[in-house]
């Protein structure tokens, strides 16, 4: 899909062909393009947009591209797909103050961007470039709160249930698995906040607004850590309650095993068929034997609770 947003007396109007009476272009959007889509983009810009290869690639050159006609970041965003987080890449280039942008999915930054586009102040793709970052910091915000309940609810059931079960175990681990995932996202936006601090291609008067942005980043990515410590001592917690359970299992065959081993060695004893054992010919000696069990066993139990063993 194809959409060019174009300016014209203060109106900002969405094209799937663009015409130059559409007014002044400020923003093509690429999703789930083709390659002839690609084509028709770089045929009007004179420019070459991303390969999927480039925008996949995770080293930091590849991640934000600059020379004197154009700046060109790859980030990737994190969707929640099919009951779990995954990241895609989503590509942005800068050319004339024109804002290109090849993704594969609907993101709820976008959806919010194209809100706020007839809200901007300058309404060109540079503004539109800031705008976006700041929605997708927001909305890294909000899912790092949303992982946060989650924690807590957790940490009320380890706090109340005496049973865990292998669940519980799993939900922390997806749970990490989705904060490492938002961590890695904030990070690489952190980067490319840097990289844009430094770069002389965007104006002095948004250079607050990028701080602001650094800031924001920074201070989700403490609370981030926080969670990631949290989830930690969480799962280190559940570990040590099931050892205890272990523990408590393996203690008590251990005792059932010791207040049976006196009687097993009675039985065992006059089990024995030698000749010259004389209370084999006694008359009581069938219930003698059973009694001396009994009274074993009983013994070790007493002595088991005076030890507040059991």
């Amino acid at each position: 899909m194809l959409n060019y947003y174009c300016l014209k007396d203060g109106t900002v109007e969405c094209f799937e062909h663009f015409k130059k009476e559409h007014g002044k272009l400020i923003w093509i959007d690429l999703l789930d393009y083709s390659p002839l889509e690609i084509a028709l983009v770089e045929d009007l810009l004179d420019l070459k947009l991303f390969s999927k290869k480039e925008r996949e690639e995770i080293e930091t050159s590849s991640k934000y591209i600059e020379s004197e006609k154009l700046v060109g970041v790859n980030l990737n965003f994190l969707n929640f797909y099919k009951d779990e987080y995954e990241m895609n890449p989503v590509s942005f280039l800068l050319k004339d103050n024109v804002l290109i942008t090849q993704r594969e999915r609907e993101y709820k930054s976008f959806a919010d961007a194209r809100e706020k586009l007839f809200n901007l102040e300058e309404k060109n793709g540079l503004d539109l470039f800031l705008t976006l970052l700041e929605t997708r910091i927001d909305i890294d915000a909000d899912l790092i709160e949303l992982i946060t309940t989650d924690i807590n609810n957790l940490n009320r059931v380890i706090s109340k249930e005496k049973k865990l079960d292998k669940e519980f175990l799993l939900h922390i681990s997806d749970i990490r698995k989705s904060s490492n995932l938002i961590r890695e996202t904030l990070m690489e936006k952190q980067r490319i906040v840097f990289a844009i601090l430094k770069s002389k291609y965007f104006p002095f008067s948004d250079r607050d607004r990028f701080l602001v942005m650094n800031k924001d980043i920074s201070s989700l990515l403490q609370h981030s850590g926080f969670n990631f410590d949290r989830l930690e001592f969480m799962q280190n917690t559940f570990i040590g309650l099931v050892g205890i359970e272990q523990n408590k299992t393996i203690k008590m065959l251990t005792i059932v095993t010791v207040i049976f081993t006196p009687p097993a060695l009675i039985a065992g004893i006059y089990g024995m068929n030698f000749e010259q054992m004389p209370e084999l010919k006694l008359v009581l000696g069938y219930p003698l034997s059973l009694v001396l069990m009994l009274l074993t066993s009983l013994l070790l139990f007493l002595i088991f609770r005076l030890k507040k063993w059991l």
